[in-house]
């Protein structure tokens, strides 16, 4: 069996392969999952589905409330709303058009996913009775470097604060922050950060994915919700996304403080089954070295249209952050290669030591449904599953079908631990 991993030299296995979600206009075999179908072409893609085949989403799924928004469209600058709601939903998760330095984002189930621009809202905004919560600014420090990120507030007083992580060389402008606002929505104080190397925050190299190091960040990020004086004295839930679930389950096995956990289409890396490729890790070593020595790091692409020397070579991961669905100014397309030497970065390990109330969300295509249910068998503790329907592993970070169910089994889970 060939080793598995989303990083480079590590491959896939879930009967789908690395081109298994094409690029426009690239040729696809008819009847895989995944790939568009039985069509001989794949169409442009918006969320999965041919773009010609979807309405862009309103802002707010509510038609009296479509109407009120554009009446104040010249103060928004907010254009082309349409009313889309989601299947299966009573309260969508809903994909503004606005410009590429303001994101509004509603309350009551309805927020703003990744990938429209860089989130400006500070001060709390109301529309017939919904609300927009509040973003501010969380700057805490994490083994002598700066972090920064952004604190998702309520309407009200928060149930219990809740620390995010996302997907490999993710910033909290993307998944993590579309999870961040959901959450946010249904009454919690919701931290999505910058991790070490990445995005606004401090710490070299660059662009250097260090499973330990991201763990160590988020119980350093519980430290500083604890001291904040918005979040002070609340108890603490955590969600992580894709690699972020992986890297969190690491910190919940270790940090006590951390009461609940919920995991949405984690990656959940298991060494000791799926090998890293020896060659890989030592050429993520020696980069390592030399960046030591040196203070010079080698970095290459995190994706690319046609793969190569990259750092996520699955074809989706450039859909997403190689193009504007996701690719927000705060993103960095670049990986460190010394980033291969934590390939062995074991997230199965933690299963078995998670003590706190669990909640799965997964996929059968989403990223080795395999793992996600080993990890889930392995944990002990109180635990619940949900398996929803996706083209693929990135639906989770931008699709509203997917982050409102996923937010909504988090919200019960915190509830029901916290007693609220």
């Amino acid at each position: 069996m060939p080793p598995l991993s989303p990083c480079r030299g590590i491959y896939i296995r879930r009967g789908l392969g690395p081109t298994a979600h094409p690029l426009p206009g690239a040729h696809v075999q008819g009847g895989k999952p995944g790939a568009c179908g039985s069509r001989s072409h794949a169409a442009p893609r918006f969320h999965g589905r041919p773009r010609s085949s979807v309405r862009r989403p309103a802002l707010y799924t509510d038609r009296s409330i479509q109407r009120t928004v554009r009446h104040q469209r010249g103060r928004r600058r907010i254009t082309g709303i349409e009313v889309n709601r989601p299947r299966g939903t009573q309260q969508g998760l809903a994909r503004p058009v606005v410009d590429r330095t303001t994101a509004i984002v509603g309350s009551g189930g309805l927020c703003a996913p990744a990938g429209y621009g860089r989130l400006r809202v500070h001060e709390s905004e109301q529309f017939e009775g919904i609300t927009v919560p509040t973003t501010e600014r969380f700057v805490f420090t994490s083994n002598g470097d700066q972090l920064v990120g952004l604190l998702h507030l309520p309407d009200g007083p928060p149930i219990a604060a809740v620390v995010t992580s996302g997907p490999l060389t993710s910033v909290k402008e993307q998944a993590a922050g579309a999870y961040a606002r959901a959450l946010a929505a249904r009454g919690f104080a919701v931290l999505a950060f910058d991790h070490r190397t990445f995005g606004e925050s401090a710490g070299k190299p660059r662009q250097f994915e260090n499973g330990f190091g991201k763990a160590e960040d988020i119980r350093n990020a519980v430290t500083a919700l604890a001291a904040d004086e918005r979040t002070a004295g609340l108890p603490v839930a955590a969600v992580g996304v894709c690699a972020g679930a992986g890297y969190m389950a690491r910190a919940v096995a270790d940090d006590p403080r951390i009461l609940a956990f919920a995991g949405v289409a984690g990656f959940y890396t298991n060494p000791s089954d799926a090998p890293p490729d020896p060659a890989v890790i030592n050429r993520g070593r020696e980069a390592e070295a030399i960046w030591r020595e040196t203070g010079e790091s080698e970095t290459i692409p995190a994706v690319a249209p046609d793969g190569g020397d990259v750092g996520m070579p699955l074809r989706e991961a450039y859909e997403f952050y190689g193009t504007p669905r996701g690719a927000v100014p705060n993103y960095t397309n670049g990986y460190a290669v010394a980033s291969f030497a934590y390939g062995d970065f074991d997230a199965m390990e933690a299963a078995a030591r998670i003590a706190v109330p669990f909640a799965m969300v997964h996929s059968e295509n989403a990223l080795v449904p395999p793992f996600a249910r080993k990890f889930y068998a392995t944990v002990s503790s109180e635990k619940s599953e949900l398996w929803l329907e996706s083209i693929g592993q990135i639906d989770f970070y931008d699709d509203p079908n997917l982050i409102n169910p996923a937010a909504d089994v988090a919200a019960k889970l915190f509830r029901s631990v916290l007693g609220r």
